[in-house]
């Protein structure tokens, strides 16, 4: 078991790596979202590595509503360790989000600032 220490609210980096073309990646910044169920990827990031979507899937969306969404196939690398997701979610905005997808292999530890 591998133990993942964040602080609230950092940044960490990954490679989004295409499954199918292993030689298409981005390095980028992401957040990890322990309410999350999937990690999510920005449509504009999934479209320029060239990914297609494989299937659609229904998830709760930030408000609680149910929403289908288009679901991706691609390998997220942490801290050296790479993890195949099959139900990666496209999103619009900007930011990558780590969900229990891939955190669910590790012991999270979360910092909390001192009051």
């Amino acid at each position: 078991m591998k133990f993942l220490c964040v602080a609230a609210d950092s940044e960490i980096s990954v490679i989004i790596r295409n499954s199918l073309f292993p030689r298409r990646y981005f390095e980028t910044r992401a957040i990890i979202d322990t309410g999350a169920d999937f990690s999510c990827i920005p449509i504009h990031m999934l479209a320029d590595l060239g990914f297609v979507a494989y299937h659609i899937l229904e998830v709760d969306d930030y408000d609680g509503m149910p929403r289908l969404k288009l679901a991706y196939y691609l390998t997220i690398e942490l801290f050296g360790k790479s993890h195949a997701l099959d139900n990666v979610v496209g999103v619009e905005g900007e930011t990558v989000m780590l969900g229990k997808d891939l955190l669910g292999s590790h012991s999270l530890l979360l910092l909390l600032p001192a009051e």
